[in-house]
């Protein structure tokens, strides 16, 4: 299993030896060893308005949440030198992405905030994508796994402060910025390959490109 993440707000700095650095990939790779869980969930956003005199307050939706947490490993008990680094830069440049772009204007003492932490986060199992979004990470966090030959890394472009081990437990959130109209036509019930799912039509398919019957 393979989890791209693609930062959308910078150019991800190309690390040696990865698929970025090959082309085919303008952020970073994750090899899944072991996948701990994969939470994909929706809420419903409603005000309430209690009304005087009304037993049970107004209540008004405001809108429709996707929610996705990934919990995983890289690396493992067998992983080699070179996998130990590779891995601890892709670990140290998922969390530095986690801070915004800016640009410097003219005549402005300081950086001007030009962009928040965005991403198109992918999840493949043989090359067949589980998931296909873009949205905004919060939560991130790694924890560095049970290795007596844990080391301080060295080599020159290592990252600093982050200490090499054979595998990384990291987990996030991922709040999902919906691409087109995800909901229902009430006029018109679309059928699947309908050509009027043209914008601004409802796209009744997504998430998972189903339809009710």
């Amino acid at each position: 299993m393979e989890l791209q993440i693609i930062p959308l707000h910078t150019r991800a700095p190309v690390q040696p030896g990865t698929e970025a650095a090959k082309g085919k990939l303008g952020g970073i790779s994750f090899t899944v060893t072991t996948l701990g869980a994969f939470k994909d969930g929706v809420e419903t956003k409603t005000a309430k308005d209690q009304v005087f005199g009304r037993t049970d307050p107004m209540e008004y939706y405001e809108g429709t949440n996707r929610k996705v947490s990934f919990e995983f490993q890289i690396g493992g008990s067998t992983a080699t030198d070179a996998a130990v680094e590779s891995n601890a830069r892709s670990v140290a440049l998922f969390m530095q992405l986690q801070y915004p772009a800016y640009s410097y204007i003219k005549g402005k003492r300081g950086p001007v905030l030009a962009a928040p932490p965005l991403f198109n986060v992918r999840f493949l199992k043989d090359t067949n994508k589980i998931f296909d979004e873009i949205g905004y990470i919060s939560g991130l966090g790694y924890t560095a796994g049970s290795d007596s030959t844990a080391r301080a890394l060295r080599n020159t472009g290592d990252p600093d402060g982050l200490v090499g081990v054979k595998s990384y437990n990291l987990s996030f959130d991922f709040s999902v910025i919906h691409r087109d109209i995800a909901g229902f036509d009430i006029d018109e019930r679309s059928t699947k390959g309908d050509t009027r799912l043209k914008a601004p039509r409802a796209n009744p398919f997504y998430p998972f490109n189903q339809i009710a019957k």
